[in-house]
């Protein structure tokens, strides 16, 4: 029953980060999805990076005063 309904990607929801590899799902799904997962990877891990230093930056000012 599934193969009845195409697929079908709802831009709205992915990340402007993302947009380039959903262009190209339809003729090439698994360099889409194996190029996606590491670059969602990296994001991450830059957003917790870059929150660790706020974080650290925040306390050290508090514990100044």
């Amino acid at each position: 029953m599934l193969g009845e309904f195409p697929s079908v990607l709802n831009f709205g929801l992915l990340d402007k980060r993302l947009i380039d590899l959903s262009m190209v799902f339809p003729d090439n799904p698994d360099f889409a999805i194996t190029t996606a997962f590491p670059r969602l990877d990296d994001i991450v891990h830059r957003e917790i990076v870059m929150s660790s230093r706020d974080a650290v930056f925040l306390y050290g000012s508090i514990s100044r005063r």
